[in-house]
């Protein structure tokens, strides 16, 4: 059922892990390059003011602004269970925002296990989306080395986006961003309202992972493609 999460979950040393819903808090080859991004650094905030955003997942401090970023641009965030509930007709959503928190993920095969154990769970929610649509998996990580989940994040970016055309018949841009050292919720929330509601998004790359660093003085669009050069 798409509404439903799996209780069931991985172990992250003594913690099961998997989405958990609304953000709820917890308890103890690459695709073809796209062209350049057209237009300034600065994104475009023209969108009609019923879009839907819908989130998911676990509970984290980087996407508390979300709401009033989005409300300032126009868009309605939905709490994914809630749409699901009260969807009306054929509504279909802009894009769905997905918290993951890792942080007690310390080895690389305990966050592959994670991330293997939700990669359907945020497939089978694709199915409420509309085409062209973007994902935003937004993960907290442990102590792991950067350098060393990177190619994992990535790996389920371009998972999602294949997954999303095979599953559902719908063309999406998925986008993994590691959080763990974001200290600016409030630029993090500019960045991903930013790219749902620019006329320049769907230039970017189809599926990529991105550290936050990356994003300090780039959009999402803009430091996606960067990773081809």
């Amino acid at each position: 059922m798409v509404g439903g999460l799996k209780t069931g979950g991985v172990q992250c040393g003594s913690v099961r892990h998997s989405i958990r819903p609304a953000f709820m808090p917890r308890k103890p080859g690459r695709p073809d390059r796209h062209p350049p991004c057209a237009g300034p650094t600065r994104e475009s905030t023209e969108v009609s003011a019923s879009s839907v955003v819908l989130r998911r997942g676990d509970y984290l401090d980087c996407l508390t602004e979300l709401d009033a970023e989005a409300s300032g641009r126009g868009v309605l965030t939905r709490e994914f269970e809630e749409f699901v509930l009260h969807r009306e007709g054929e509504d279909a959503a802009r894009a769905l925002i997905v918290g993951v928190d890792l942080s007690e993920c310390d080895r690389v095969r305990e966050v592959k296990r994670s991330l293997r154990r939700i990669e359907q769970q945020i497939d089978d929610s694709c199915a409420l989306l509309e085409g062209d649509a973007h994902v935003y998996v937004v993960i907290k990580g442990g102590a792991a080395r950067s350098s060393r989940v990177l190619p994992i994040y990535e790996t389920l970016a371009e998972k999602l986006h294949m997954l999303a055309g095979s599953s559902h018949g719908i063309e999406i841009s998925s986008t993994v961003i590691d959080c763990t050292d974001c200290e600016d919720k409030t630029l993090l929330a500019r960045r991903i309202m930013g790219d749902v509601t620019s006329t320049s998004a769907d230039e970017g790359s189809p599926a990529s992972a991105l550290q936050w660093r990356e994003l300090a003085d780039s959009s999402i669009c803009e430091a996606s493609l960067s990773d081809y050069l």
